[in-house]
């Protein structure tokens, strides 16, 4: 049978991609249809034990940087790591970024001069989507959630990270220590990017050689034990048990 649609249709251009969300009434139902979540196409599922190893450490020597990813949190540890770039003796020296206790944002800005670390209660919202974000200029630090500041603070030095590679999806070196859920589009750089930067991309896929740009995991991988870097860096990492389901 014929079907009268009426539609209002809204595509917006990245470089390299277009999505595109379609409104139409069938009868008197409205639908939506719009790219999944998973933040840019798949995204990589981990449970714990599951982390990705990077080839060695992006940050160190850097007395500047930013992250960023897209975060889907299931679990509940009291440490569970996003991103994690750090070494222990007379205390911790890297970069790292955790989710503790299902809901608090744990950030560590641990440089050889001024550190700054953060823990914000309730900026992590369980079982959904949303965007984090860090940028350091090498005097302040701002800590960001779906676009949105939420704290900042003063801090200098470089990074220092020896004898610990960079690791997805884990806290420190213990398997404990693991996140579990969904992480996508992991971005790292070695400036700083400013509110009105981390906004205007964080739903668009990047060429993979924007300026600064020293780490860019898109986690379309489908199968094997690779998790492609995109950046000019080409610092693979190896998948240690994650899988990539269907988008949520």
């Amino acid at each position: 049978p014929m079907v009268s649609i009426h539609s209002i249709t809204e595509v917006s251009f990245s470089r390299r991609c277009a999505q595109m969300t379609l409104l139409f009434v069938l009868g008197l139902q409205l639908i939506a249809v719009s790219a999944a979540h998973g933040a840019q196409g798949h995204a990589l599922e981990f449970a714990r034990g599951d982390y990705i190893d990077l080839s060695d450490t992006p940050i160190k020597g850097l007395g500047q940087c930013s992250f960023s990813a897209w975060v889907y949190p299931t679990g509940t540890a009291s440490y569970e790591g996003v991103y994690m770039e750090t070494r222990y003796g007379t205390g911790p020296q890297g970069f790292g970024v955790i989710i503790r206790n299902g809901s608090q944002l744990g950030v560590y800005i641990a440089t050889d001069g001024s550190p700054a670390s953060f823990l914000i209660d309730d900026a992590i919202t369980p079982s959904t989507w949303q965007h984090v974000a860090v940028s350091y200029d090498g005097s302040v630090a701002h800590v960001y959630v779906n676009g949105e500041l939420l704290e900042s603070s003063t801090a200098s030095g470089v990074f220092v990270a020896d004898g610990t590679e960079g690791r997805i999806g884990l806290y420190a070196n213990s398997t404990s220590g693991t996140f579990q859920g969904r992480i996508d589009d992991v971005r790292l750089w070695s400036v700083p990017r400013t509110q009105a930067e981390i906004q205007a991309s964080m739903r668009q896929e990047l060429w993979g050689d924007e300026p600064g740009l020293i780490g860019y995991w898109k986690f379309n991988e489908v199968e094997g034990t690779t998790a492609y870097d995109s950046s000019p860096s080409g610092r693979h990492g190896t998948i240690s048990g994650a899988s990539c389901p269907p988008p949520k």
